[in-house]
């Protein structure tokens, strides 16, 4: 039996392995080294929790800039581990790999047809390429190292998945709740509203023109799905405004839109935002979320027919063009990669030649970060420079993959 055979018959027993084993040696690490293998977000949750444990405002812990959900998720914390959370967030990671099976399931990959065996389901090459495709994502070291480390962001796009698996099985109000859940969350999904509503109304299959546009963006599904996805976050965002004030809104939504972040990260602009450290501009932080809107409309309408490739291009945008870009931020995209791989027509060249120069810059990026933060010699600029060649490295990758697309369906 081949490596990649063994590991089509075994992606799950082998994803929850190696989450075990990373988990323990989290464990490990935390006790014995300096530098901890813990994300110092889960601190700041953990910390949350314990406030709203002794009825405080989960906004009393400094940074925290989240739902209050999420630190209700970590009160658990409190009387049963102190790792619980990271334990919620792997879960939340292994769904994820469901929900990618079940939405391939869902795409017309193959008959449904007995396979030699005579075991019923999909032909064995089927199955096959469908196991390669979540391994891609539950064995991947990026993701098992974010979820296993306590960061929330698995929280994050399962609810995202949800929200397009029951787009996708045509169950329209349900779908609705679970986007609304994910933008309150999470505000960034709030990008997928005008593609979820064109293809629920099913733009592509009619004539591109205004009338059409409005008549898609107006029947009768579209209208549930933005009414009841509104009211739920509304909702939701009153609960919470009523429990906790101002604080609430500004910290978990509003900071995000003037947020100027001078620390160290992959954006293109980070050293103007570290160069603007003393008297931040906050027209400066806004106008940057115009090529992200430019982009991710043009992405709308030419994609939207094939929406599991269009969420994709647009969160990778979206993360390549945002004013901060860290390593958690890949997640966000990086779960809609084997939704897409079926539909990629290319050779193991072209892979190579994509993970090539996307690999190099990010090693160049994280060896200028590594002379930073731990030889403390001034590589700002340096950091900067490589972050360019990293933007444009992705910026390549999103161009080839475009070139590659070929939907089977």
């Amino acid at each position: 039996m081949s490596v990649l055979a063994f590991i089509s018959r075994n992606v799950y027993p082998l994803a929850i392995v190696s989450r075990i084993l990373m988990f323990a040696y989290g464990e490990w690490q935390d006790a014995y080294f300096q530098v901890k293998y813990t994300d110092a977000d889960y601190a700041v949750f953990s910390d949350a929790g314990y406030f709203v444990s002794q009825g405080y405002s989960p906004y009393k812990r400094l940074t925290y800039r989240y739902t209050p959900l999420l630190a209700y998720l970590m009160l658990p914390n409190q009387w049963l581990h102190p790792s619980f959370g990271k334990f919620l967030f792997v879960i939340c990671d292994l769904l994820v790999g469901k929900l990618i099976h079940l939405i391939l399931l869902g795409r017309n990959l193959s008959n449904k047809k007995s396979d030699a065996s005579g075991e019923k389901g999909y032909r064995t090459d089927t199955k096959t390429l469908i196991n390669y495709c979540v391994s891609v994502w539950l064995l991947n070291p990026l993701v098992i190292n974010v979820s296993t480390r306590g960061n929330a962001e698995a929280f994050v796009v399962l609810l995202v998945l949800l929200s397009l698996y029951y787009v996708l099985k045509n169950q329209i109000f349900v779908g609705a709740l679970w986007y609304g859940l994910c933008v309150h969350v999470k505000i960034y999904p709030i990008i997928f509203a005008l593609t979820f509503c064109l293809f629920i109304g099913k733009f592509h299959q009619k004539r591109w023109s205004l009338s059409s546009l409005i008549n898609s963006l107006l029947c009768r599904d579209v209208l549930v799905f933005g009414i009841v996805s509104g009211v739920f976050y509304i909702l939701l965002g009153a609960i919470f405004y009523y429990i906790y004030g101002f604080e609430y809104l500004y910290e978990s939504t509003l900071y995000h839109f003037v947020r100027s972040d001078h620390r160290h990260n992959f954006s293109p602009y980070f050293y103007s935002l570290y160069l603007q450290i003393v008297q931040p501009s906050k027209l400066f932080s806004l106008a940057v979320f115009i090529p992200q809107l430019i982009l991710t409309l043009v992405l709308s309408f030419k994609f939207s027919r094939y929406i599991s490739f269009c969420v994709f291009l647009q969160t990778f945008v979206f993360v390549v063009f945002n004013k901060v870009c860290t390593v958690q931020y890949f997640i966000w995209y990086l779960c809609f990669l084997p939704l897409m791989i079926p539909d990629l027509k290319c050779t193991k060249t072209d892979v190579l030649l994509l993970t090539v120069p996307w690999t190099l810059s990010l090693v160049a990026w994280l060896y200028t970060a590594y002379l930073l933060e731990f030889q403390g010699e001034n590589t700002f600029v340096l950091i900067w420079i490589s972050g360019l060649l990293f933007f444009a490295a992705n910026c390549y990758v999103i161009v080839r993959l475009i070139s590659f697309f070929n939907p089977i369906d």
